[in-house]
């Protein structure tokens, strides 16, 4: 969360893609992370994609999914 405080479920990532699909600017960008894209500031794609969000969070971008999120990002 932005306050820095977490939540611990019983539920897996893909229960949250699936909650989250209609939901604009929640992206799965990593096996670990789903991103809510209004967030990011910046992409970089040399040594492993990588986005980062405004709280300086560095989060890993997997190859799969590196192209999604930047023509989601073009978006924006």
């Amino acid at each position: 969360f932005r306050d820095g405080t977490s939540l611990v479920v019983s539920k897996n990532l893909k229960h949250f893609e699936q909650l989250l699909e209609t939901v604009p600017y929640f992206i799965r960008v990593h096996r670990s992370f789903i991103v809510n894209l209004q967030v990011a500031r910046k992409f970089l794609k040399s040594d492993g994609c990588r986005l980062y969000l405004e709280d300086n969070s560095e989060i890993p971008v997997s190859e799969e999914k590196a192209f999604k999120v930047m023509e989601f990002l073009k978006t924006l």
